[in-house]
């Protein structure tokens, strides 16, 4: 097997391991309960260049709301949200807790990483 293979065949394995959650008490359901996102822990190489692209091009905040985009998902891990509706999450969606989600599922990345090297 070669390098990239082993490389491959690790991150298959990473991210096709049990989704992570995370609650959102802010968007309560219909029922009164936190809206729950569930992520994988990593993106992928293409996915990080379109959030760095943004970042490069001085548009932070939209990185940080596709940064949700890309990663957020339901439970059976389909994403909540489309890039179509960036303008609308822009717009419309409270900045601190878009920051908060993005913060807490970046900050369980490295968490993943630290861990790894103990």
């Amino acid at each position: 097997m070669s390098v990239l293979e082993r490389a491959t065949t690790q991150f298959r394995e990473r991210l096709g391991g049990e989704l992570r959650v995370l609650l959102v008490p802010e968007w309560p359901d219909s029922e009164g309960k936190p809206t729950e996102v569930y992520y994988k822990p990593s993106l992928n190489l293409r996915q990080q260049q379109e959030i760095l692209s943004l970042n490069s091009r001085d548009k932070a905040a939209e990185a940080i709301a596709m940064t949700m985009i890309l990663r957020a998902l339901d439970v059976d891990g389909k994403p909540l949200f489309r890039k179509i509706e960036l303008s609308e999450i822009m717009r419309g969606v409270d900045p601190d807790i878009v920051a908060r989600i993005v913060t807490e599922m970046n900050n369980d990345d490295l968490s993943d990483e630290d861990l790894g090297k103990n």
